[in-house]
């Protein structure tokens, strides 16, 4: 779903090639602390649960600016993740970090914080407790709120997932709203294999989490065990059809302490990606389920029906 970055702006998927516009004060990070693959990466479809190490792979980066006033002047740039692919073994952990010491996107951070009335973080892509390392392919810049709906949603069912034995295919796509400080993540994760007999055998997350710096959306929170409520945020989450999974799903959420991340510093967390990988986009082609209703909330649709075509046009 997201925009292909411009070669002044972006790491390419070369493995032999340096980010063009990576920021002067960072390293670049060493080939062999991550998983690469020679040649684009697809996303595969569903098939047969194989046993699999562990795999991790980062897109290239894009320039995200945000312009917040009619002058030149008023507006503020930063290299920002476009995607990630995980492939999650329970019996190959990987230690992820937090965003300790990170100056990614800095001077577009710095301008969010002053110029929107929310709070920004700088939000994982895939979840430091399910390896993800707080480098620059790895961090987009979202609400507190959006932040927090990523992980009641998504992250800590994906969690679960692994905790309880299972292997897990998991995607999440960023993208931003033209010069605007909105964005989103679109994320798609499936248990693949449960070999412990837990249950969980193919359950699905179609799920995408908005981000709203401009102004808060109202939107229905949707459960299982209990009776849906609005909430008025700077976020907002629709879910595929195909979706299974609720935000209170499985009541108490079990963590594996294998996974736990590591403190994250300057050192450790300021750089970028040396070999980036070409992902297709995550498929929302059959997200879409027109006969449902949906609500027209600032000037989207919100229900836990998924729009495929307003999603579209927002981006």
């Amino acid at each position: 779903m997201f925009a292909p970055p411009s070669p002044s702006t972006a790491a390419t998927a070369a493995p032999s090639s340096r980010p063009a516009a990576a920021p002067t004060t960072a390293a670049q990070a060493p080939a062999h602390a991550y998983h690469y693959a020679a040649s684009p990466m697809q996303r595969m479809p569903a098939g047969p649960p194989i046993q699999r190490q562990t795999v991790i792979e980062y897109g290239p980066l894009t320039n995200f600016t945000y312009q917040w006033g009619p002058k030149k002047s008023d507006k503020a740039s930063g290299n920002v993740a476009t995607s990630m692919h995980a492939e999650l073994d329970p019996n190959d952990p990987k230690a992820g970090t937090d965003t300790g010491g990170s100056n990614a996107f800095d001077t577009l951070f710095q301008a969010l914080q002053a110029h929107t009335n929310s709070t920004w973080v700088r939000g994982h892509l895939l979840n430091h407790d399910l390896g993800g390392v707080a480098l620059y392919n790895n961090l987009f810049p979202i609400t507190t709120a959006a932040n927090g709906e990523h992980y009641q949603e998504v992250e800590k069912n994906v969690k679960h997932w692994v905790a309880n034995g299972c292997e897990v295919t998991y995607d999440v796509d960023a993208n931003h709203r033209g010069d605007s400080p909105d964005g989103v993540f679109v994320c798609d994760a499936e248990v693949t294999s449960d070999p412990n007999n837990t249950g969980l055998a193919g359950a699905k997350i179609e799920k995408a989490i908005f981000s709203h710096g401009e102004g808060k959306a109202t939107t229905e929170r949707v459960y299982g065990n209990k009776n849906d409520t609005e909430v008025t945020k700077y976020s907002g989450v629709q879910m595929g059809k195909g979706n299974t999974v609720l935000r209170d799903e499985y009541g108490t959420i079990t963590k594996d302490p294998n996974w736990a991340h590591h403190g994250g510093n300057s050192t450790t967390n300021n750089r970028w990606m040396a070999h980036p990988v070409s992902l297709d986009p995550i498929d929302t082609a059959n997200w879409g389920d027109k006969s449902k209703k949906s609500r027209s909330i600032s000037g989207m649709k919100y229900n836990h029906a998924f729009s495929v075509e307003e999603l579209k046009k927002w981006l």
